[in-house]
């Protein structure tokens, strides 16, 4: 008989899993969509970008809600919401632009109470020793849905059409609703089909966090008093200042070698050429692309899908893209998040196994969060000498594999320092830190000027991965604070 709890959390990796995917279909799906309505490469960045306009500040909105309501209510609005703007954006596209902003707007609005809902759902259902597993397993949904999405989005376009994935993923989303709906409890206490032993095992292994009286605000002033709020703000910023800059920056690294040479071996155009003013269109979608950048989920993925689309001359030449080498690409995009998602397993049963052998909280958040940071750090000062796209993805894929390992650092340290607001906590160091990758991503060019190189700017950026391990390492701790 398979325990509640691990139903709880399967249930819990296919909705992150989901949760993922559904971004990625509009990352796919603007190709065709830019080419039959004919949007520039600077719109396409505000298309990308609008899913922000919601997301920054739901994250929030949505932590305080969690605190107050719990994870199952507020993600089952979540998912319901933003399978409801999946199902729309293609109809909101053929309408008007505007539709399309602010569908996508509202789409981001009820993807950003995902993670708030889950850490705080699964620090009631499982005890402090399984914990980091349990995380680990759902960000291992949240990982592997680029790989869905990536893999399956360009099938269900040629086969379908281009509302294809849109339909299948928001239908999936509602699937899921309706078992989540009757399955799952904000605490196993209220639930009915949980045993005895199992609810005697939870209860010995986590402490309680009374939920927040009705109309009492989260103190945000008190939250920033202490410096380990600021370890996890500082950490969250940090974990997602370097994916968006460093992959929007790649390929003007590798211009400046032989561009054509890498989209050659990324994409195996064969004999087909691409004229300047492709390059120079593609140069601009990276520029403008902030979705992906911002979230730093699908960041390499944007440069497959694009130079796809736009090195094509004619409709035949396009159909011959999506058959074959959109997909080729969607399976390279798709190796680092898979990494990642076993990666990320790893690193929370290897927390849970230090707990479990009478390490303390502070040293096994510790030490996972340094693996977290030193892992991608070194990874790209590694990158400094690597002189083929080959090797540069070898590289990539370790920085994104180590940095999995933060999910058993800082995003289980909101539980054990705030348990009853970890989820405004969660939502304002998220906010922070798309904040950070929005700006890291939009100054990346003057960076590089500024120092003179794309190596100096991979040193800069692993020097900020040391130094906020070291502030982690001070300040950080595993005992409860507030």
């Amino acid at each position: 008989m398979v325990a509640e709890r691990f139903k709880v959390v399967a249930l819990m990796a296919c909705v992150m899993c989901l949760c993922n995917a559904d971004r990625v279909v509009m990352s796919v799906a603007i190709v065709p969509l830019a080419a039959k309505h004919g949007w520039s490469s600077a719109f396409l960045g505000i298309v990308q970008s609008s899913f922000l306009w919601g997301y920054i500040f739901s994250s929030v909105i949505g932590g305080a809600l969690v605190d107050k309501y719990g994870g199952k209510k507020v993600i089952a609005w979540g998912a319901a919401l933003w399978s409801l703007a999946t199902l729309l954006t293609p109809l909101a596209a053929n309408h008007s632009t505007i539709s399309l902003l602010a569908i996508r707007a509202f789409f981001g609005l009820a993807e950003g109470v995902a993670l708030p809902s889950m850490n705080t759902l699964l620090s009631r259902w499982f005890p402090c020793h399984e914990r980091a597993t349990a995380v680990g397993i759902s960000m291992g949904g949240f990982h592997l849905g680029n790989v869905v999405g990536l893999v399956l989005t360009p099938s269900f376009m040629t086969s379908v059409g281009i509302s294809g994935p849109f339909i299948l993923f928001s239908s999936l989303g509602l699937l899921w609703l309706t078992t989540w709906i009757s399955r799952v409890t904000n605490d196993p206490q209220e639930s009915n089909s949980i045993t005895k032993a199992e609810l005697r095992l939870i209860q010995a292994g986590k402490s309680d966090s009374p939920p927040l009286r009705k109309g009492e605000l989260p103190p945000l002033r008190l939250l920033l008093s202490k410096m380990p709020t600021w370890a996890i703000i500082f950490a969250n910023v940090t974990n997602n200042w370097v994916p968006p800059s460093f992959f929007d920056s790649v390929p003007s690294w590798y211009q400046s070698i032989n561009i054509i040479t890498f989209v050659d071996k990324m994409l195996n155009f064969e004999d087909r050429i691409m004229n300047f003013k492709t390059l120079q269109l593609v140069a601009g979608l990276f520029c403008s692309s902030l979705l992906d950048a911002c979230l730093f989920q699908n960041g390499e993925s944007q440069f497959p899908y694009f130079i796809c689309l736009f090195a094509c001359g004619n409709d035949e030449d396009l159909a011959w893209v999506f058959n074959v080498n959109l997909k080729q690409a969607a399976w390279f995009s798709a190796v680092p998040w898979g990494t990642m998602a076993i990666s990320g397993y790893a690193a929370g049963a290897a927390s849970d196994f230090l707990i479990k052998a009478g390490y303390s909280l502070t040293f096994v958040r510790k030490v996972m969060q340094s693996i977290g940071f030193i892992g991608p750090g070194v990874a790209l000062l590694c990158l400094n000498f690597a002189k083929t796209p080959e090797v540069a993805a070898v590289m990539i894929t370790i920085a994104l594999s180590f940095s999995s390992f933060s999910q058993a650092g800082f995003l289980l340290n909101m539980q054990d320092i705030a348990p009853q607001y970890a989820g405004f906590l969660h939502g304002i160091s998220n906010s922070a830190g798309t904040l950070a990758a929005i700006i890291s991503t939009i100054g990346t060019g003057f960076f590089v000027q500024w120092l003179g190189s794309f190596q100096a700017f991979l040193t800069l950026t692993a020097c900020l991965y040391f130094v906020t391990a070291i502030f982690w390492n001070i300040y950080a701790t595993g005992e409860r604070v507030f």
